[in-house]
Parts: structure tokens; C-alpha cells; sequence
């Protein structure tokens, strides 16, 4: 609420505006057809004049309120929770991977603040990370602006795959702007939207980038199989997350990994017993263990094949609605070995 003090300022100003505004409608007929070309001319210049004088005033008046006196630090922090980012990051199992459009409304939101004053627009416009979210579903030049304004800070990168000749072409170009920032690369969030999609452009794209950075992937779709995505620039990722999409697992470094997490893979087996072990045993620094409604293949004690994996970092397990339950009775010996 402003004082009474403040109320008096701005109505004491917003009084001057309109009594400037009135001498333009105050000139007769006869007055601005014989002086078309100064009187009304003089009339808009003084209404421009006054206009501007009033917002200069009141950005004035508004540095000296308790909010612009704020560091910019604190104000950062404010702007985070008037733009919540809760929609790119993994938070539970319920997690769903972003809508097409949610970062062009995060970015919607974010621009408002720039709106307020030009203190805070220059935050907004110089903070690198709140322009670290880059999707295929945004426009080219949106996409362009955070990549440039991001700086160097790490990238949060998330793609559509659908099979019309349209989305490829759009994902094609999407690719081609944001590996040329590959090492700058930190969350990738593929979602596959058609199974029939060939992958083959896509990896030729891959094959001739790096991706020193990726330390995250959340990879969701519809019952596609996903190819391995990195043929020469393999990553070691901290976090990976799969929901209903089937990976080929054989290529991927895993000897960083520390949340490992599969959800809603129950229409075919997602890996067998075996390569599950696999991935345990490449995994000493594993953290989180979770798996959900997962259908593991060769499902026996026969396919265990010498001392299971010993995971002295775990501190979360959960396995719940694995197809078939024996996989549960053979994976319980990890509680005691975590």
C-alpha cells in the first residue's frame, strides 16, 4: 500500500498530465485549420514533453522505494520463485516431462519483470542462468537470445522427436544451432513422441559433437527404442531417467552414475536380468536406485554370474511392481550391500 504521502505525488502528477493533455483538445476548429501545421504540432510536442516527463518521474521516484534498494543478489533469488523452473526439473516419480510451449510462458513470465523498470531489466537480461532452458518447441529467435544470453553457463536441452517431415526438419535445425554449444550441454531431456522416427539423421548430427558436461538425462517417449545418442562423444552422466522409452544400454559410460531411475516400461522387457547387473556393477558411486513398473527378461539365479554388485554409496532403493517378482527376492541382497 502506498502512504498517503505517495498517493499525493502521483495524483498531484497524473493532474499535470491531464491538464498538458487538455490544451490540444482546448485549440478551436478555426484555430488549427489556420495554424494546422504548429499549433497542433506544439499542442503534441508539449503532450509528448509531459508524458515523458511523468515517466521520468516516476522512475525516479520509484529508485528511492524500499524494493529498488534491494541487492541485486536478493532480487535474483526473487525472480526465481516468480519464475518457477519446477517444470524442467525431476522432483518424483510422478515427474512429466515439459509441454510443448512451457518454456516459451516460462520466458513469457520472465520478460514481465522487465517490464517493471529498467534496473530490473538489466538483471533479468544479465543473469546467464535464467536463460539456460533451450526447446525445440520454441521459436528460432527465443532460442537464439538464450543461447547467446546463457553465456557459458550449463545448458538445460530438451527436444521433440516425431516422425512428420515437418518435426524432423524443425529438429534438424534445433540440432544444428544448439550442438554448435554441445560441451556447454548439461541436461538433456529427449522425448520421443513416435516410435517410428529414424534416428539416423539424428546421429550422423551426434556423431561429430562432444558432450564433456552432460551430467543428466531424463528420457521419456512412447514405447520407442532409443539408439545410443553418442557414438564418439560419450558421456559419463550422474542422473539418468527413463519413462517408457527402451534404451540400448551397451554404450553408455556409467562409472559417474549416481541416480539411476526406469518407470512404465512394462510392454516388453526393458534389459534383462543380466545387463541390469551390468549396470549395478559399472555404477560404484550409485546414490538412488529406483525402479517402477519395469519388465526385466531372463529373470533367474542362473544369471547371475559371480559376486552381485556391491553399491556402498546407495541410500535409496525402490522396487515396486517389477515384472516378474522374482527380479525383487534376487535385487534384495543390494540392501545389505548399500
Amino acid at each position: 500500500m502506498a502512504s498517503g504521502v505517495e498517493q499525493r505525488v502521483f495524483s498531484a502528477m497524473n493532474d499535470l498530465l491531464t491538464r498538458y493533455q487538455s490544451i490540444k483538445l482546448a485549440v478551436s476548429a478555426d484555430t488549427a485549420r489556420s495554424h494546422k501545421d504548429t499549433t497542433i504540432s506544439t499542442a503534441e510536442d508539449i503532450n509528448s514533453l509531459a508524458s515523458m516527463w511523468l515517466l521520468h518521474t516516476k522512475r525516479r521516484w520509484n529508485r528511492t522505494t524500499p524494493i529498488h534498494r534491494l541487492p541485486t543478489e536478493i532480487l535474483v533469488f526473487t525472480f526465481r520463485f516468480s519464475t518457477p523452473t519446477e517444470v524442467f526439473e525431476p522432483i518424483t516419480e510422478e515427474f512429466e516431462h515439459p509441454w510443448p510451449g512451457a518454456t516459451t510462458i516460462y520466458y513469457d513470465n520472465l520478460l514481465a519483470l522487465c517490464g517493471v523498470s529498467s534496473d530490473w531489466a538489466r538483471i533479468v537480461r544479465n543473469t546467464p542462468s535464467f536463460w539456460v532452458y533451450v526447446s525445440s518447441g520454441d521459436h528460432p529467435k527465443l532460442i537464439d537470445l538464450a543461447l547467446k544470453r546463457s553465456q557459458k553457463s550449463p545448458l538445460w536441452i530438451h527436444y521433440f522427436v516425431e516422425s512428420s517431415r515437418k518435426g524432423n526438419k524443425r529438429l534438424h535445425k534445433y540440432l544444428q544451432t544448439t550442438l554448435k554449444e554441445s560441451h556447454r550441454w548439461h541436461t538433456l531431456v529427449p522425448d520421443i513422441e513416435d516410435g517410428r522416427f529414424n534416428f539416423d539423421s539424428t546421429l550422423k548430427q551426434f556423431s561429430t559433437s562432444r558432450f564433456p558436461s552432460l551430467a543428466r538425462m531424463l528420457v521419456s517417449g512412447s514405447s520407442a527404442t532409443v539408439p545410443n545418442l553418442f557414438p564418439l562423444g560419450c558421456p559419463a552422466p550422474k542422473y539418468i531417467e527413463v519413462k517408457s522409452t527402451y534404451l540400448e544400454w551397451g554404450n553408455y559410460q556409467l562409472s559417474n552414475l549416481e541416480t539411476f531411475r526406469l518407470f512404465d516400461l512394462t510392454k516388453r522387457p526393458a534389459l534383462s536380468f543380466s545387463q541390469l547387473l551390468d549396470i549395478l556393477k559399472a555404477s560404484p558411486s550409485l546414490a538412488t536406485f529406483e525402479v517402477t513398473y519395469v519388465h526385466i527378461s531372463d529373470v533367474h539365479p542362473d544369471s547371475i554370474f559371480g559376486p552381485m554388485p556391491t553399491l556402498p554409496a546407495l541410500h535409496f532403493l525402490k522396487l515396486s511392481r517389477v515384472k516378474p517378482s522374482e527380479a525383487i527376492r534376487l535385487l534384495l541382497p543390494l540392501v545389505d550391500g548399500g
